[in-house]
C-alpha cells in the first residue's frame, strides 16, 4: 500500500519510486509517484491555503484549469526563513497550466528546500499589488516553471542556501520597480540557467535576476524591458536547446502544447 511503500522509505511521499516485477513470462518494471493530494480543480487547489506555516508532501496538478477566483486565495505558507519551514515538498504542475489565479498578497509566503517544477501560471494577480509571487525561499530548486502577471514585482522575494532556477520564463508587466526572478539574497552558490524575464525596470539587472550576496552560477539569462520587446525577440530564442516544456511556434511561446504568450 502506499502507506506501507512511504513508511518502509521513511517518508510520507514518494516521487520516482521504481519497482520490478518477475513473471514467469519475463522482468516489468513500473514507475510510479505516490502523491500526498492530486488537484484537479481551484476548489482542491485553494484547500491548502492557510492549512499550515509548513507545508510538506507531494502535490501534483492533474490537468490544466481556470481558477477564475473573485475571492483572493489565501497563501499556501505563511512567512517563513529556513530550509525546513514554509513550502518544503514538492509541486509537480506535469506540464499543466493554473490561469487567472487571483491572491491576497503572495501565493507561498515561505518557500523552504522545496522543489516547485513542471507548471505554468498565466495571468496570476494579487488583491495587493506591489509583493512578489513567493515570499522568501530557502534551498528552492524551480524548473521548468511559466509566469505572467499584471501586478508581482519579481516571482520570488529573497533567495538563500543555495537556490536553483532553471528553464524559467517570468512576464510581469507590474508598475513597480522589479528585478526579474528575484529580488536579493545571499549566502551558498545561485544556479542559474535558462532563463528570462520581463520587467519593466531599467538596465541595471540585465541578467533577469535581482543582487545575490554569494556566488553566482550563471548561464543563458536575459532580460526584456517590455512585454513588445520579448515578442520582438521570441523568434530568435533557441528554445529548443532548453531542456524544458517550452516550445515557440510561430509568433507563440507555448509550455507544453498550451499557448502561454502571443503576439496576436
Amino acid at each position: 500500500s502506499k502507506a506501507n511503500l512511504n513508511s518502509a522509505a521513511g517518508v510520507d511521499y514518494s516521487e520516482g519510486l521504481v519497482t520490478t516485477f518477475f513473471t514467469a513470462s519475463g522482468e516489468y518494471t513500473l514507475n510510479a509517484a505516490f502523491a500526498t493530494k492530486i488537484i484537479h480543480n481551484y476548489t482542491e487547489f485553494s484547500s491548502l491555503a492557510k492549512k499550515s506555516s509548513t507545508l510538506d508532501g507531494y502535490y501534483v496538478i492533474a490537468n490544466s484549469f481556470e481558477a477564475n477566483n473573485e475571492t483572493p486565495m489565501e497563501r499556501w505558507t505563511a512567512y517563513s526563513s529556513t530550509q525546513t519551514t514554509g513550502f518544503i515538498g514538492i509541486l509537480d504542475g506535469r506540464g499543466h497550466v493554473i490561469s487567472n489565479l487571483k491572491v491576497n498578497d503572495r501565493f507561498m509566503g515561505g518557500v523552504g528546500r522545496c522543489v516547485i517544477k513542471n507548471i505554468a501560471f498565466v495571468n496570476f494577480t494579487q488583491a495587493t499589488a506591489g509583493h512578489p509571487m513567493f515570499g522568501e525561499t530557502h534551498g528552492a530548486t524551480f524548473s521548468n516553471v511559466f509566469v505572467s502577471s499584471s501586478t508581482s514585482t519579481c516571482m520570488i522575494d529573497t533567495i538563500w542556501e543555495n537556490p536553483t532556477l532553471r528553464d524559467i520564463v517570468y512576464i510581469t508587466s507590474a508598475a513597480q520597480l522589479d528585478y526579474g526572478v528575484n529580488h536579493s539574497g545571499g549566502t551558498g552558490t545561485y544556479t542559474i540557467k535558462n532563463i528570462i524575464a520581463v520587467a519593466n525596470d531599467n538596465a541595471n539587472y540585465p541578467y533577469g535576476h535581482g543582487y545575490f550576496g554569494g556566488t553566482i552560477n550563471r548561464t543563458n539569462a536575459t532580460k526584456y524591458l517590455s512585454r513588445g520587446a520579448f515578442l520582438t525577440a521570441l523568434p530568435n530564442i533557441p528554445f529548443g536547446n532548453w531542456a524544458s516544456m517550452f516550445m515557440r511556434v510561430g509568433n507563440a511561446l507555448k509550455f507544453y502544447g498550451t499557448t502561454v504568450i502571443s503576439a496576436s
